[in-house]
């Protein structure tokens, strides 16, 4: 998840200053439809669930929802739809703006695991809590 959404943060701040050039035969410039073949080619590499999803009808949906875009900033929304699709509720995508808050945010509050190995061959692992029920549920097995 935090690798994914790093790495989908890393390809909006490199291509937020990409002009884009004339148009290919779908309207899309060159720079915006390599910008979103890279995010999805990432997705499909790192994604959790990549083997229950099918990427021809992602990509072939992204980008239809992207085929007027100039500037790979223009591909943001059908990114963020192509994550949705998904349906991993692991992976988001940060624009520049975004990415910077995140990665500039202070570690105030910030709660992170914390584990001990205890005597023997017993360990201890703490989780931060979550917010709800429904939201931790995908992450506890019984």
């Amino acid at each position: 998840m935090a690798k994914s959404a790093l790495v989908c943060a890393a390809l909006a701040v490199a291509g937020c200053t990409a002009e884009g050039n004339a148009g290919t035969a779908s309207g899309m410039a060159p720079k915006a439809s390599a910008y979103l073949t890279s995010a999805l080619d990432v997705m499909e590499k790192h994604s959790l669930v990549t083997a229950d999803v099918n990427w021809s009808k992602v990509r072939r949906d992204a980008v239809a929802r992207a085929r007027k875009a100039q500037t790979p900033a223009e591909t943001y929304g059908a990114i963020r739809q192509a994550l949705r699709d998904l349906g991993d509720r692991h992976s988001t995508f940060f624009d520049l703006q975004e990415a910077s808050q995140a990665l500039n945010a202070p570690a105030d509050g910030l709660m992170l695991p914390e584990g001990r190995h205890l005597a023997g061959a017993f360990g201890y692992l703490a989780l931060p809590p979550v917010p709800s029920d429904p939201v931790a549920a995908p992450y506890v097995r019984a």
